[in-house]
C-alpha cells in the first residue's frame, strides 16, 4: 500500500460534495455553504494512507512516526490532523508528493 494517496480532481469534487450542503441565505438565494473544517478533515484523511512505509516519516527503525516513549504512534485521523497543523514541513512534503503522484 502506498503511503501517501495522489490528490485528483474527482477526489477533490467527492470531498467538496460531501462538505458542502445548499442553505438559504437572508434575502431567501439558495446559496452553497461549504464546511471547511470537515473538508479538511477529509483530505487529510486520504492523503496519508499510512506513515510506517513512506520515507519523509521514518523515525527509529522505520517505525514511523513515534511517540516520546518511542512506540510507534497510530496512523489515526486524530494524529494525521495533529501532523497537518504541528508539523508544516512534512506537510508540505505530504501535499507535494500527492500532487506529483
Amino acid at each position: 500500500m502506498d503511503s501517501i494517496r495522489p490528490l485528483t480532481p474527482e477526489s477533490v469534487t467527492h470531498f467538496r460534495k460531501m462538505t458542502t450542503k445548499k442553505i438559504r441565505d437572508r434575502t431567501g438565494q439558495w446559496v452553497d455553504k461549504e464546511d471547511d473544517e470537515r473538508y479538511r478533515e477529509m483530505l487529510w484523511d486520504h492523503l496519508i494512507a499510512d506513515w510506517r512505509t513512506a520515507a519523509a516519516f521514518r523515525g527509529q527503525a522505520g517505525k514511523g512516526i513515534v511517540g516520546r516513549d518511542g512506540k510507534p504512534v497510530p496512523c489515526t485521523l486524530e494524529n494525521k490532523l495533529k501532523l497537518a497543523a504541528k508539523s508544516w514541513g512534512r506537510a508540505l512534503w505530504i501535499t507535494e508528493t500527492a500532487e506529483l503522484i
